[in-house]
């Protein structure tokens, strides 16, 4: 389960990855929360608009972050990316402490963030699999979902005591300082051993490759269509789930404490994915269909017990999911194509947050958190019925190197 460890390279960067994170989901409790209860007199709309700006520019700058995933040195644009995050958060925080910030001023980081993002995403998600041997891919990705949700656990919980105790501005500065891990362990790596798959093709024709190759691969079609619905629906808790904290008239503790429990689901779910050797669209299906029923059972809580423990089955059934999509899209994309299809995804993860978080923050606003709950649920449902629908008997898979490259 956790064989790449063993390399040098994946060791320190997942040490700094870990630390960043664990300030990352600090300052993500701290945004959902500001937005709805100290910017806002209780508004769900401004929570999901401040998530639609995060994932907006990934799908307007997709020709363009693949290309500069697959064309420029990955390390050195991490370096770049994590150091404009880091002036972002402290400056933010700064405000914050200063009590000048205001709601537009969210806006405008998160907008900061969003494209920063755009860049960076893809650009890790290729970035990684280069530190280990291919043979270490499938193993790779899943860990790199476990330390991402080890540090959701810790996170959110630091961030809602923070929030109960101290100015929200410190949690904003914290995480900028955390920045500071990554950019020191990409400074330590062995660039000699790191594999190197960039492409000189123009960013507009990779695109089109990268496109081809998943056009020509039906069940990454389908991969995509379904994380589209998931995307929009029960990825999107950062909207739902304070909103239901709200109405049982708990605290930003409570939220924070939920937001532990979340993802201390999700790390049981990226463990158990680490297991698996080839993940597949069939896994992706059994999760939506079991998110169905956990955002149903969410929904219909009589307390925040209850909730709780259906956040936890919710968390579960969301890295199972993502962890799928991930895996089966790495494992099946040629190397030097790996940032745009990764881009790709990232794409239609942002397409479903644009159009599903302010979505269900107007059926919040509208009707209350528990409808919006069950609109997670239909929606996770029919993303399961996707492929059931669709699926056919099972055919060797296409070599990856079926897809020549495009240097």
């Amino acid at each position: 389960m956790f064989r790449s460890f063993a390399i040098r390279n994946y060791r320190l960067w997942f040490t700094g990855a870990f630390l960043s994170s664990i300030g990352g989901w600090m300052q993500s409790t701290a945004v959902s929360w500001i937005a709805l209860t100290e910017l806002t007199d209780y508004d769900a709309v401004a929570v999901g608009i401040t998530i639609a700006l995060q994932f907006g520019p990934r799908v307007f700058l997709l020709p363009v972050t693949g290309w500069v995933a697959d064309r420029f040195e990955r390390r050195k644009t991490i370096l770049v990316t994590q150091a404009t995050m880091m002036a972002t958060g402290i400056t933010f925080g700064i405000a914050l402490l200063a009590g000048t910030a205001q709601l537009w001023q969210l806006y405008l980081i998160s907008a900061i963030i969003g494209v920063v993002g755009a860049v960076e995403n893809p650009t890790k998600q290729a970035f990684v699999p280069s530190l280990v041997p291919e043979s270490m891919l499938s193993n790779v990705v899943a860990l790199e979902g476990a330390t991402y949700n080890t540090a959701r656990m810790i996170g959110p919980a630091a961030g809602g005591l923070l929030l109960a105790t101290v100015d929200p501005g410190w949690l904003f500065v914290a995480n900028g300082l955390s920045f500071g891990a990554v950019i020191s362990m990409l400074l330590l790596l062995r660039t000699a051993d790191i594999r190197d798959h960039r492409t000189t093709k123009a960013a507009s024709s990779g695109l089109v490759v990268a496109l081809r190759h998943i056009r020509t691969d039906r069940s990454v079609m389908i991969a995509l269509a379904m994380i589209l619905l998931i995307g929009s629906s029960t990825l999107n808790f950062s909207v739902y789930v304070p909103a239901m904290v709200v109405e049982f008239g708990g605290q930003s503790s409570i939220y924070g404490l939920i937001s532990s429990v979340m993802a201390a689901g999700a790390v049981l779910g990226a463990l158990l994915a680490a297991r698996t050797e080839r993940p597949g669209v069939g896994r992706m299906a059994v999760a939506a269909g079991f998110a169905a029923v956990a955002a149903l059972a969410a929904a219909s809580s009589p307390n925040l017990v209850w909730f709780t423990v259906a956040c936890f089955a919710i968390a579960f059934a969301n890295i199972t999911i993502t962890a799928a999509v991930n895996g089966h899209l790495q494992t099946s994309t040629p190397a030097h194509l790996r940032g745009r299809v990764m881009a790709t995804l990232m794409a239609v993860l942002a397409v479903g947050a644009l159009a599903g978080a302010p979505a269900l923050g107007a059926v919040v606003n509208e009707f209350g958190a528990q409808t919006s709950l069950i609109a997670v649920s239909v929606a996770s449902a029919i993303a399961a019925a996707l492929w059931f629908a669709t699926r056919r008997p099972a055919h060797p898979p296409t070599p990856a190197t079926a897809v020549p490259a495009s240097n």
